[in-house]
């Protein structure tokens, strides 16, 4: 899995450009996939997390079908979530600095 392997390298660029901003892993064709490659990809994300310094902002691996849908729906729930709660820290910040 190439991209999974580039995922440490594209992580240190955005954390070095902005480490506040919150960072999805998403495992796209889950159709195509058996549960097993699923499973280890679950793993393997659990691996990443462990062993990537900084990694506090990766906030939720997903594995999606765009063709059936599968994850979709949870994927953007998760997003609308962060983005709220992201929101209400600057709303906190901005408050305390004034």
């Amino acid at each position: 899995y190439p991209s999974f392997l580039s995922i440490p390298k594209w992580y240190n660029l955005i954390y070095h450009e902005n480490p506040m901003i919150p960072v999805f892993v998403v495992g796209t064709k889950k159709d195509l996939a058996d549960e097993g490659i699923i499973k280890k990809s679950e793993e393997n994300f659990e691996d990443l997390r462990k062993n990537l310094p900084n990694s506090r902002n990766i906030i939720a691996h997903f594995c999606i079908s765009a063709k059936t849908g599968e994850g979709v729906d949870e994927l953007f729930t998760k997003c609308e979530e962060t983005i709220q709660y992201y929101y209400s820290l600057e709303d906190t910040i901005n408050v305390q600095v004034e």
